[in-house]
């Protein structure tokens, strides 16, 4: 079991300051100045198995910017226990997140949820896509607002 990745970006005098904790993904910095980040997220181990419980916690202090770039697409494989994947964000006044999200594809017989939560988010829609096999369409594939 892993906790949640967290990263939050704070404005600075000369550089902005990111703070990153390692979960099932972890940040790399590609870009960076006064105000904000570029970040790319890779995963640190094989996802979304059963029972995975994948969350993203994002802090964007006011006046900041974080961009979070996905580096490859998300497999959700089947599983008997339901598994997660959820961003949590909080975004300063003034400040701006964007998320560049890849894929998001499910395998057949699949339990999951996926979600974000936080205000003024600028994360598109996660493309599900359903991965064809002998067990027909996925059990449940839940996509929180």
């Amino acid at each position: 079991m892993s906790g949640p990745t967290r990263l939050s970006v704070v404005r600075t005098g000369n550089r902005s300051r990111v703070h990153r904790t390692t979960g099932h993904l972890t940040a790399r910095i590609m870009e960076q100045d006064t105000h904000g980040a570029r970040v790319g997220l890779l995963a640190t181990q094989a996802l979304l198995l059963a029972g995975d419980d994948v969350r993203v916690e994002v802090d964007v202090a006011p006046g900041a910017w974080l961009d979070i770039v996905e580096t490859t697409g998300t497999v959700a494989y089947e599983g008997e226990v339901p598994s997660s994947w959820v961003i949590e964000a909080t975004v300063g006044d003034e400040a701006l997140l964007t998320w560049a999200g890849k894929p998001f594809v499910v395998s057949d017989g699949i339990a999951t949820r996926a979600g974000q939560t936080g205000g003024d988010l600028n994360i598109p829609e996660r493309d599900g896509r359903h991965r064809a096999g002998a067990g027909g369409a996925p059990r449940s594939v839940q996509a929180d607002p």
